[in-house]
Parts: C-alpha cells; sequence; structure tokens
C-alpha cells in the first residue's frame, strides 16, 4: 500500500501460507505492526487487541473500538479509541485483508 500519489511505501500486508487466514501487517520500514486472524486482531508483541466482527472491531468488553465499510472503490475507516491503544495501520491492515474482493 502506498501512502501517496508519489507511490510512498505505507505499509505491507501479507498472507501467511497455510490453510487458515493469517494476514501479517508491515509498516514501511518493514517492522511487524500485527497479526489479523480471522477473528481477532494481535499486536506484535501478542497481545490480542480486538475481537473482529463483521466491519467491526471489538475491545473485550464488548465496546467498539473501530468501524470500517467499503463504498464503491473506497474504504472508510473510523477510528474511535486513541491511536497508542490500537495501530490506525493495523485497522487498515485488517479492512484490506478483510475485503472478500468481487463476487463472481
Amino acid at each position: 500500500m502506498f501512502e501517496t500519489d508519489d507511490a510512498s511505501h505505507l505499509m505491507s500486508v501479507t498472507r501467511s501460507w497455510g490453510m487458515l487466514r493469517i494476514w501479517e501487517v508491515d509498516d514501511a520500514e518493514d517492522r511487524h505492526v500485527g497479526t489479523v486472524y480471522a477473528k481477532s486482531l494481535v499486536s506484535s508483541d501478542g497481545e490480542r487487541l480486538a475481537w473482529i466482527e463483521p466491519g467491526r472491531l471489538l475491545d473485550p468488553a464488548g465496546q467498539q473500538l473501530a468501524s470500517f465499510s467499503k463504498r464503491t472503490r473506497a474504504w472508510r475507516s473510523d477510528i474511535r479509541v486513541a491511536a497508542e491503544s490500537i495501530p490506525a495501520m493495523l485497522v487498515l491492515g485488517c479492512a484490506l485483508a478483510l475485503d472478500p474482493g468481487p463476487h463472481r
């Protein structure tokens, strides 16, 4: 993914090999930001940050942390917590990883 029109690298979202759909999110300097599993978002330190439900992320108490939806070709992400509690880059990576793509 690129940050601006000048093609500055922002982040990479890479699917792991295997049966499970696990996605690794790394920043532009190849530092691991976190992992997107089917039902949870995990930090680079291994801490579970959020549970994943369709279009939103929830904390362990069930409070909404973030929501995202796709409108035509653009994603809308609304982060409702302080940036230090869940990295915005990881929320974006989650939205991209969970995009089902075009239906055929």
